[in-house]
């Protein structure tokens, strides 16, 4: 139709029946030899046909990509959509969300610009960033790095490698969480009654290295100054922190695993079995010095972590030991 539209309908042949022998490349020896012919991906394939509870958030001002991504990820993803990083940025504001994947060329604020806000900002710096680009210059790659992401996937990409990318990113970050919250969880072995060699509660912190890591000395250095106060609670921890409940909530536990509160309560148990290992005071004082409200309240919640009680773990020693005081 002039000046209106033009139809195109283009028919590819299945097969190879069409081609005549100079077009047909057959494999080598060397291909045949590798083995790749005969990796078993079934697990690869079970595991892009699940759907997980993870939040998505897609940042591309192309709106034909946008919905691609959108179309092809929807069955294995929540997702929500952004048309630049001033978008994402709010859109991070009010949701819960596991990963950004990004484009790098948009306007107002590109994705390189996004990825160093993210990663600076106390609020957001848990959250990984994929970036997807037209760009394959090494050291735009190398910029992007640099810059925090954690990933670097060029345009065209190939949507499952997406998704496994996706799927590891974020469960990678799982697994730290459970190996910091087994760290947090674990009982110190009872020590025998002996002042001069009892050691010091281990309050020591990894190194400093990200935006992450200097939050989380942050907050338990509050917790440390502050464990002991049976009033002292969250919202005055957010409150010294400078963050709101909503994200304090939302940063701790995706660096932690453990909401603000479970945490503040772990903590205390921890101080109080490191004191209880250390036999260096009664049941009940060592509730109270703990920050727990009474004895009572404090057995239950260590019973409830450690699936034992408080008398329990310290006359599980070399030494019985009581409420009433010290027995040989």
């Amino acid at each position: 139709t002039p000046h209106e539209q033009t139809i195109f309908t283009v028919t590819i042949p299945k097969g190879n029946a069409h081609f005549d022998s100079a077009c047909l490349i057959q494999p080598t020896v060397a291909d045949l030899s590798s083995g790749m012919e005969q990796l078993d991906t079934s697990h690869i394939r079970e595991r892009l046909a699940q759907s997980y509870d993870y939040t998505v958030l897609i940042v591309e001002d192309d709106a034909d990509i946008a919905s691609y991504l959108q179309r092809e990820l929807a069955g294995n993803f929540h997702l929500l959509r952004a048309g630049n990083g001033v978008e994402a940025l709010d859109v991070l504001q009010n949701h819960e969300v596991q990963l950004v994947l990004s484009d790098v060329m948009m306007p107002k604020m590109n994705g390189f610009e996004l990825c160093k806000q993210i990663k600076e900002s106390m609020d957001f710096s848990h959250i990984p960033v994929i970036l997807l680009t037209a760009l394959n210059d090494d050291h735009q790659r190398m910029y992007g790095i640099a810059e925090g992401a954690d990933d670097y996937i060029p345009k065209p990409f190939n949507l499952e490698l997406v998704k496994l990318r996706i799927l590891q990113v974020i469960e990678e970050r799982q697994r730290l969480r459970e190996r910091f919250s087994q760290q947090l969880n674990q009982l110190p072995a009872m020590t025998a009654i002996d002042e001069s060699t009892q050691p010091a509660p281990d309050t020591s912190l990894p190194p400093v290295n990200t935006m992450n890591d200097r939050f989380l000395q942050r907050f338990v250095e509050m917790l440390e100054t502050h464990y002991n106060d049976p009033d002292f609670n969250i919202e005055k921890g957010s409150e010294r922190l400078g963050l709101s409940r909503v994200h304090l909530y939302r940063k701790v536990k995706e660096v932690t695993g453990l909401s603000p509160t479970d945490f503040l309560r772990n903590f205390r148990l921890q101080k109080a079995a490191q004191l209880l290992s250390q036999r260096a005071a009664t049941i009940s004082e060592v509730a109270y010095s703990t920050g727990f409200s009474s004895p009572a309240y404090f057995a239950k919640c260590f019973k409830a972590l450690y699936a034992i009680t408080p008398t329990e773990y310290v006359n599980g020693g070399t030494c019985s030991y009581s409420d009433k005081g010290y027995h040989r």
